[in-house]
């Protein structure tokens, strides 16, 4: 499936996953949540510069059982410009883009 640009940085990639970041741009702090998960499954939540390094590992663990995962992200010292962020749920991924100033 192709990709889905949903205008605020998030790409539905796998069926029903989706992650977003608010505010984006972000100043400071965002949060990244990600919906659709599916239970009993892993979940891994990263940050990656341009280059694709990585920047920030944001939580690895098992699904919540509600489905949706919310991670307030401190933004701390990274300079400014675009990131990358993805989500993984078992075999699938979705990915999407942030802004920080």
């Amino acid at each position: 499936a192709l990709p889905t640009e949903h205008g605020d940085g998030a790409l539905e990639l796998a069926e029903g996953l989706r992650a977003t970041a608010f505010p984006n741009p972000a100043r400071g702090m965002t949060t990244l949540v990600v919906s659709g998960l599916v239970a009993d499954e892993r979940v891994t939540l990263r940050v990656f510069d341009l280059s694709g390094a990585l920047v920030a590992s944001l939580f690895e663990g098992e699904s919540p059982d509600h489905g949706e995962l919310r991670i307030a992200w401190e933004t701390g010292s990274n300079a400014a410009g675009m990131y990358f962020f993805e989500a993984i749920n078992g075999e699938r991924a979705v990915r999407g883009k942030l802004i920080l100033e």
